[in-house]
């Protein structure tokens, strides 16, 4: 896919499955929105791409917006992604638009996320958790996967019986865990701007999923990876990685389907351990383990609070 230029602040987070055919990701994204102008809105709880032109922001912890979340997983159609703010825990809204699937207008292929965001933000605060979920709708159907693979590599045509139809499911389920290829690239742009910017605070990157929460990162040695590889090279690193632990567990006879898979997070954990190398950071904590916090009320920003998301606001422009 043909990236936007970082001049513009903007890159696209994907959740596309990272075995998924690279002709399905062609098509150059649209021109993204700009933050001049945008003003905050706040809500009782996060949402996906409330309010066109306005900056959503709500005030609740970190784990009652994970909760959030894990209902955005189940029930969205297209990914958001937020900045946390851990001093004032407050979610403020990190993306410009939705970028949509090729090949299907009911699909979304990413979001373009404000760069600046975090150096902006980081003048009145220490910690913040970049955060964006996967949800099931990005999973493709049975009929879907077929039309896919209905040619093998030579384009002969093929038929996939019900056994490996169903493997199949259960492999891009596991992909739903993973970080893809832009995220690294995405997570790695923002830190090249807080560099430039001479910001040493801590940055986390942190994805939702129907089974858990991945935290990803990059190594010194990843960070010159990224550097010196284009788009292509850095996702057939992961794609590799990806296809040998495919290997392994098809050797070892492991059973895989979508039901196992959902109730199983150590093969998650096993996946991921595969991605990690010595460029990637990534760890894996099951909602199982993550407190269950129910949304507090929604009551007014204190005057302070209101006055930091102005300054915030500004620093966008």
């Amino acid at each position: 896919m043909k990236m936007i230029n970082p001049s513009n602040f903007t890159v696209i987070m994907s959740l596309w499955m990272l075995a998924m055919p690279l002709s399905l990701l062609n098509a150059a994204p649209p021109v993204a929105n700009t933050t001049k102008n945008r003003v905050f809105q706040k809500t009782e709880k996060l949402m996906v791409d409330p309010f066109p032109n306005q900056v959503a922001i709500t005030e609740k912890s970190e784990d009652a917006g994970i909760s959030e979340m894990r209902l955005l997983i189940a029930t969205s159609k297209n990914e958001e992604a937020w900045f946390f703010v851990h001093e004032l825990n407050v979610w403020m809204q990190a993306s410009l638009g939705q970028v949509q699937s090729l090949d299907s207008k009911d699909r979304s292929l990413g979001v373009y996320i404000n760069l600046e965001g975090p150096k902006a933000i980081f003048q009145y605060a220490n910690e913040i958790t970049f955060y964006h979920f996967h949800p099931i709708a990005i999973l493709r159907s049975a009929k879907e996967i077929k039309k896919i693979y209905s040619t093998d590599e030579n384009g002969r045509p093929r038929t996939l019986d019900k056994k490996t139809l169903k493997t199949l499911e259960a492999w891009q389920y596991l992909q739903n865990h993973m970080p893809s290829y832009r995220d690294f690239i995405s997570l790695a742009e923002i830190l090249k701007i807080l560099k430039a910017s001479g910001i040493q605070k801590k940055l986390n990157a942190k994805i939702a999923t129907p089974l858990g929460i991945v935290e990803y990162g990059l190594t010194d040695e990843g960070l010159q990876f990224l550097e010196k590889h284009d788009a292509q090279q850095i996702e057939a690193l992961l794609n590799n990685r990806f296809t040998e632990f495919q290997i392994q567990k098809s050797k070892a006879a492991t059973p895989l389907s979508p039901t196992d898979l959902r109730t199983k997070a150590s093969v998650v954990q096993e996946a991921l351990e595969s991605l990690r190398g010595n460029e990637f950071k990534i760890s894996f904590v099951p909602h199982s383990d993550i407190p269950v916090e129910a949304p507090p009320k929604f009551t007014q920003f204190a005057k302070a609070t209101v006055s930091i998301c102005k300054k915030v606001l500004n620093s966008f422009k």
